[in-house]
């Protein structure tokens, strides 16, 4: 009887609209780092599309709103890419980032521990 008994239970597939919402997701926020990454390199042929009052907007962000601009930039694309990576890819990779930073941890406990 305990043989009948099926333990492994099985995902259930992936509904359409998930896979849409997320290409959509990652076209939008493609979008926002083409626009940083042609910022903040001063491309020519973007740029010359901006008012001077615009450029002027832009280019006097200072450093900590450059920053907290990359990191909603990328963060944003991150996730929307994790949207599409399937779910054993991704508990993968999330573990293997979990193992890597409490390794870092623990290497900087035992550094602070010797000083």
């Amino acid at each position: 009887m305990a043989d009948e008994i099926e333990t492994a239970v099985e995902r259930p597939k992936t509904p359409v609209w998930f896979w849409i919402v997320g290409v959509v997701a990652l076209i939008w926020n493609g979008f926002g780092a083409v626009d940083y990454t042609l910022t903040q390199m001063g491309n020519e042929a973007y740029l010359s599309a901006f008012t001077e009052e615009q450029l002027a907007f832009y280019l006097g962000f200072p450093l900590w709103y450059e920053a907290v601009w990359a990191l909603a930039v990328w963060s944003a694309m991150l996730g929307s890419a994790a949207l599409l990576i399937p779910y054993a890819l991704r508990r993968a990779a999330l573990s293997g980032l979990h193992r890597l930073l409490h390794h870092q941890r623990g290497l900087s406990v035992r550094l602070h521990r010797r000083l």
